[in-house]
């Protein structure tokens, strides 16, 4: 399992625990690990290149109500 403090770029922005937030309804597959990174916080392209360098799952969505973007990260 990687720690969250092996992910530089990721610990550069801002994120929270999927759990703690609205979305957390929104996907209920998720792991309660889960993070969440939002797009009007943090760079997801970066954020998403480091995931893939590490090969740490995550999804991407994009929300209706809101029009925003932002990724899942499994840290499980």
């Amino acid at each position: 399992m990687t720690k969250l403090s092996q992910l530089p770029i990721l610990n550069q922005n801002e994120f929270h625990y999927l759990i703690d937030t609205d979305e957390y309804d929104l996907h209920p597959d998720s792991n309660e690990d889960s993070l969440i990174v939002y797009e009007f916080t943090s760079n997801l392209l970066d954020i998403s290149k480091e995931l893939i360098l590490n090969n740490i799952p995550f999804s991407h969505h994009i929300s209706e109500d809101v029009n925003l973007s932002y990724l899942i990260i499994d840290m499980s």
